[in-house]
């Protein structure tokens, strides 16, 4: 009985607190090639605090349905491996610090929206393929430079 209790306190805690997303506060994390990371849900956002860092090796999927908040000291992204995939409605690039993504996919219900700076193509030497895929999206740069830099 005590067990179900504890469970049941649980699973209510965790419903009631309907979800924060990732806060990635000053872990290195190394993914390798066929590895999906999905964040998902109405608070689906990835907030980078302190000195986090995202080493992917191969081809690596980060997918949200929230906000970028980049807050770190520093790069994400270690590599220019990987991509990373927006599938949410509304959503921005927010944060102190600019973000070099490898890789980006705006998969998105609704156009998303730029509160701070971002680079496509990784600013790292070899690897990946630095591609901006649009689909049917346009990027709000809402006054925000988006640089871009191919792999070479």
């Amino acid at each position: 009985m005590k067990q179900r209790l504890v469970m049941l306190l649980c699973l209510t805690a965790t419903w009631l607190a309907k979800g924060q997303g990732w806060v990635h506060n000053g872990a290195h994390v190394v993914a390798t090639n066929g590895t999906f990371i999905v964040i998902n849900g109405a608070q689906g956002n990835y907030k980078a605090q302190s000195v986090s860092r995202l080493i992917f090796n191969g081809d690596v999927e980060l997918s949200y349905t929230g906000n970028w908040i980049n807050n770190s000291l520093g790069a994400i992204f270690m590599t220019n491996d990987g991509r990373v995939i927006l599938k949410g409605a509304a959503q921005s690039f927010l944060g102190t610090s600019t973000t070099a993504f490898p890789s980006l996919d705006l998969k998105c219900s609704v156009n998303p929206t730029m509160q701070s700076n971002i680079l496509v193509g990784g600013g790292h030497k070899g690897g990946g393929t630095g591609k901006l895929n649009l689909f049917d999206r346009q990027l709000n740069l809402n006054g925000k430079k988006t640089h871009y830099q191919q792999s070479i």
